[in-house]
């Protein structure tokens, strides 16, 4: 399992290709948008790769979406 937020990226180009790599491998990747949730679309690949990627507005938020998506996979 694989949580980041997007206030840890520098390269969000070389952060895709990471994340979608990760997914490929059979890794949960959960990708949590804090300072931007109109970046969503930019994430699209991963999201075709099976990652998820999501607006946080607090630390709650993931844990709770993380935890619920955990459960029912």
């Amino acid at each position: 399992v694989v949580i980041i937020t997007d206030g840890d990226i520098q390269n969000w180009q070389r952060t895709l290709v990471l994340l979608t790599h990760l997914c490929n491998l059979d890794n949960d990747v959960f990708l949590f948008l804090m300072d931007n949730k109109h970046a969503i679309e930019r994430y699209a690949n991963l999201r075709n790769a099976g990652g998820h990627v999501e607006y946080a507005r607090n630390v709650n938020e993931i844990r709770d979406f993380v935890f619920n998506e955990i459960v029912i996979n």
